[in-house]
């Protein structure tokens, strides 16, 4: 009999760059992936710096947005 799986600890995930085309296609996509497969914890957090500036509410929908387009 296989073991339940266990969840993961919550973490941070940092990104450097989070305005950037490689955060949009790729690192967002993934761990939204992650976490609707339950393999990345619920209290997970994704803090993002970069040099372009914009809101927190700019960046979720720009983020948003690419997960369902990639």
């Amino acid at each position: 009999m296989t073991p339940p799986r266990r969840e993961p600890d919550p973490c941070v995930v940092v990104i450097f760059g989070a305005s950037g085309d490689l955060t949009a296609r790729k690192l967002l996509p993934a761990l939204f992936n992650l976490r609707r497969e339950g393999l990345a914890p619920g209290a997970t957090s994704v803090l993002g710096t970069a040099r372009t500036e914009m809101s927190d509410a700019e960046f979720a929908t720009r983020m948003r947005r690419a997960v369902t387009d990639h």
